[in-house]
């Protein structure tokens, strides 16, 4: 799957990807390094020698770049300028919102189900961010209040979904009120947070299941933060 590549356009995605570069102060080289790509790749794009960019190169450097995707894609520099797709024709915001929802009216079965299924996965996404986000700042909280030989109880309490009901949790929640009362009801509401985003993490994927027919997998267990150093870059 590609993204063509107008070279009669006033600004190509090369061009769109090189002024980005440039402004993030990047060298071809280093830009391909952080996109996982080759310096050709970049280079071919840049300079329009390739005629099409292909899906995972633009994600992959966009990614890069931390900027979205549709900011390659689309002319962001002329936005009130009229863009021939086809038959139909769209300023920036209407090809923005063509790439949100595509549905019209007339809507077939199959668009409905699409956007059922990009919708709940990115529920579905948001929701595993979520939880991972809650996990970090818990074991993060955990080491600082001389936890460490609790880690794999605490992952364990985190595992179940249910880690507010565990004595681990209510462990913590006493050491740290000893000092700060305050400070020990904002994690408890981080465990319960944890536990409510837990929750939706489990119905957006039973739904995307249901939608597409496929198993989704299980959040990776919170033994991976348990660590000395408590790193994850595992992305659901």
């Amino acid at each position: 799957m590609a993204h063509n590549q107008d070279s009669s356009s006033p600004t190509t995605v090369g061009a769109r990807l090189k002024g980005y570069r440039k402004l993030a102060k990047l060298s071809a080289e280093q830009l391909a390094d952080l996109a996982g790509l080759t310096r050709s790749v970049v280079a071919n794009i840049e300079n329009n020698r390739r005629s099409d960019i292909t899906v995972t190169e633009l994600i992959a450097l966009s990614r890069a770049l931390d900027i979205p995707p549709l900011a390659l894609m689309l002319p962001l520099e002329r936005p009130f300028d009229q863009q021939v797709v086809g038959r139909w024709s769209y300023n920036v915001g209407g090809l923005a919102q063509l790439f949100r929802s595509g549905s019209t009216a007339s809507s077939t079965g199959a668009s409905a189900r699409a956007e059922a299924v990009l919708r709940t996965s990115a529920s579905l996404y948001t929701a595993a961010s979520r939880v991972m986000d809650a996990r970090q700042e818990i074991f993060h909280v955990a080491r600082a209040w001389g936890f460490q030989s609790q880690m794999d109880e605490l992952a364990a309490a985190l595992d179940s979904g249910e880690s507010f009901s565990w004595a681990i949790a209510s462990s913590l929640s006493r050491r740290i009120g000893r000092e700060t009362k305050d400070r020990a009801d904002e994690v408890d509401a981080l465990f319960r947070a944890h536990d409510v985003a837990v929750a939706d993490y489990h119905s957006f994927a039973l739904a995307l299941a249901e939608i597409s027919g496929e198993r989704q997998p299980p959040l990776p267990s919170a033994t991976t933060l348990a660590g000395p150093h408590g790193e994850h870059q595992t992305e659901t």
